[in-house]
């Protein structure tokens, strides 16, 4: 649930054109809940990012969160958190093979 708590705190009331955002908490945990149930390596901290990266985005009509979340047969392009968490653990995985490559020599 801290994970929806998170999603909903960061959600702008409207979007950049001035059109309310209706967001729809009930649906957004319904959806959140079991896309991590449904995804092993899913955590509530890669969903919270990639809502994070979207809204960074700054797209001129912001979905509420619960269609961002949605699952793909509840959208036409497909569910579009996925494209952000693929970018996420792309770096996260990067990061992992950075630190775990010690360097030759240690330089002062």
């Amino acid at each position: 649930m801290d994970a929806v708590n998170r999603i909903v705190g960061m959600t702008p009331k409207e979007d950049p054109a001035g059109r309310k955002i209706r967001l729809d908490a009930a649906t957004l945990a319904e959806r959140v809940n079991g896309l991590l149930r449904e995804h092993q390596a899913l955590t509530g901290d890669v969903l919270v990012q990639s809502w994070a990266d979207y809204l960074a985005t700054e797209p001129a009509m912001v979905k509420a969160p619960q269609y961002f979340f949605g699952r793909k047969d509840d959208q036409k392009d497909g569910a579009h958190w996925r494209a952000y968490a693929a970018l996420i653990w792309h770096r996260q995985a990067k990061a992992s093979r950075m630190h775990d490559q010690a360097p030759d020599e240690v330089q002062a």
